[in-house]
């Protein structure tokens, strides 16, 4: 008789945020994808935050049930698309359909990397369109922005202050294991 070795299982994701300088003329007029890249492979960044854990939803219409909705075809859309941000320390729960308190802009992944098991994500936030202010949550979205589906949350701990002049990149990874 053969046995199976437990261990944990599941989707899950950690994320680190950094800040940038907006300020030099030469960057404020490209374009936010190029920035992304530019902080990506050139600069480094002011401030980076300690990594922070997020949970996947598990309810009707979120996370995890849209994952196996796209396993029967009955959902053809699961990619992450899109982040927000917001201003609620509230501890997250699994059925969760959205961000307590949600900053109205979604912010487009500009970046992904497929690593077999894990998935890296870069959410680039640039001083014009993100607002000053203190962030306290964050979330990932499925399909569009006037179609958006619920994946996964975290709170920011600690809270994420950003003035003008800043920058914001979330960089993302998302595991699978079995």
């Amino acid at each position: 008789m053969s046995s199976i070795k437990e261990k944990p299982t599941g989707i899950t994701g950690e994320y680190v945020i950094e800040t940038y300088d907006a300020t030099p003329i030469w960057y404020r007029y490209l374009p936010d994808k190029l920035k992304a890249w530019i902080n990506k492979n050139f600069r480094k960044p002011l401030r980076v935050s300690s990594e922070m854990k997020n949970l996947v939803m598990d309810d009707t219409n979120t996370g995890i049930q849209l994952i196996c909705k796209g396993f029967t075809g009955s959902r053809t859309n699961i990619k992450l698309t899109y982040a927000r941000v917001g201003t609620d320390s509230t501890a997250r729960t699994d059925t969760d359909s959205d961000l307590n308190s949600p900053f109205a802009t979604y912010f487009p992944i500009t970046f992904y990397n497929n690593n077999g098991s894990s998935v890296t994500l870069e959410i680039f936030m640039s001083d014009q369109k993100l607002d000053d202010g203190t962030y306290e949550e964050v979330g990932l979205y499925m399909d569009t922005t006037s179609n958006p589906k619920f994946f996964s949350a975290s709170v920011i701990s600690p809270a994420e202050s950003k003035v003008t002049g800043e920058d914001k990149q979330i960089n993302y990874t998302v595991s699978v294991t079995n």
